[in-house]
């Protein structure tokens, strides 16, 4: 995602200490694969791992946007 409006999305979140975390799903935009080769649930299992890895349970942080 490098979107224009994903970009200043991001530069916002920054200035006020807000996480933030723009990906495309497998399959879409910059990602690699081709979109007939996914199910929703692959999508959803990229969602989470993400999830996971940016905003993981011991990390003292209410505050997330996600863009996607």
């Amino acid at each position: 995602m490098s979107g224009t409006k994903a970009l200043a999305l991001e530069q916002h979140c920054r200035e006020r200490g807000v996480s933030f975390c723009r990906f495309d799903y497998r399959g879409h935009g910059s990602s690699t694969g081709e979109v007939v080769q996914y199910t929703v649930s692959d999508w959803f299992r990229d969602a989470s791992d993400m999830l996971e890895h940016v905003f993981p349970p011991e990390k003292n942080n209410d505050r997330l946007i996600l863009v996607g």
